[in-house]
């Protein structure tokens, strides 16, 4: 089976890195208004949901030939009222989704256990996300996202411990930024429902970044205390002065590393997610 990727003419600079990581893999990938739905032995892996290509989908109908995987890579939480169920929320949302399409990827674990009918799918890296070559240690904390009053509060809590913490750039000041730190945060921008974020492990591991991540149910693939550090929000000050203290960071991020750009490649990872759809 040829496998694709659909991308949105709409920019989404948060989808960057995946693009990257699709390029890198050597994987094909159409726009969506381009994407030819009547070929056959073709999966076409749709990662953002939105009419655009949901339109062509629908339309096709029985003319379509080839096979649709939607990668549901946002949070459960993300648009839904205030005061609504995630869990159920999300339920909602992939069944929705496969009245249309054929497959539903997640890449949280206790997520697939959740809804049974979507297909683990692990985000693996590349070594070639790494935009800069290694330079000295300016920053003990990389951290890059939506500076939201839970994260605001929580990098706070970080700087009061004397750590010192990147500031929000894009582009090559963020390959910079992060070729010079030592760890790499992952805090959930809201509360409620943690899940993984898989992008920011891959980006971290391709720059061998010891990642501390704010505490999971299930961090599949990753293994706390060998590939990645996890702990509540409120003790991540105390973890983090501990891993730069022992430098215990420095084996998390090779195994981060060899975890997600060895044994779970972008494309390893991808090909067999496809493999188990039916």
């Amino acid at each position: 089976m040829k496998i694709g990727f659909v991308r949105s003419r709409k920019p989404y600079v948060s989808y960057d890195d995946f693009w990257k990581l699709v390029e890198l893999s050597r994987f094909e990938w159409a726009w969506a208004d381009m994407a030819d739905l009547g070929e056959n032995d073709r999966l076409w892996v749709w990662p953002t949901m939105n009419m655009e290509f949901l339109g062509r989908v629908l339309s096709a109908g029985r003319r379509r030939r080839a096979r649709v995987a939607w990668w549901y890579l946002e949070r459960p939480d993300a648009n839904i009222p205030e005061g609504a169920d995630p869990r159920s929320a999300f339920k909602a949302a992939v069944s929705e989704a496969l009245e249309t399409v054929d497959a539903v990827w997640v890449s949280d674990r206790s997520l697939a256990i959740l809804e049974p009918r979507t297909i683990h799918a692990v985000l693996g890296s590349h070594p070639g996300l790494r935009g800069v070559e290694d330079l000295p240690k300016r920053w003990d904390i990389a951290f890059f996202g939506q500076r939201t009053p839970r994260r605001i509060g929580a990098l706070a809590a970080l700087g009061a411990s004397g750590l010192s913490i990147t500031p929000d750039s894009r582009g090559l000041e963020k390959d910079r930024a992060l070729a010079s730190s030592r760890i790499s945060l992952v805090i959930d921008r809201t509360g409620g429902l943690p899940v993984v974020a898989p992008l920011r492990w891959a980006v971290a591991a391709a720059y061998g970044l010891g990642i501390l991540q704010e505490e999971l149910p299930d961090a599949y693939p990753m293994a706390a205390g060998v590939s990645i550090a996890m702990a509540p929000l409120g003790d991540l000050p105390r973890m983090a002065c501990e891993l730069l203290a022992t430098e215990r960071f420095l084996a998390l991020g090779q195994a981060a590393h060899d975890l997600l750009c060895r044994d779970f490649t972008f494309r390893t990872a991808v090909e067999r997610a496809a493999g188990r759809i039916r």
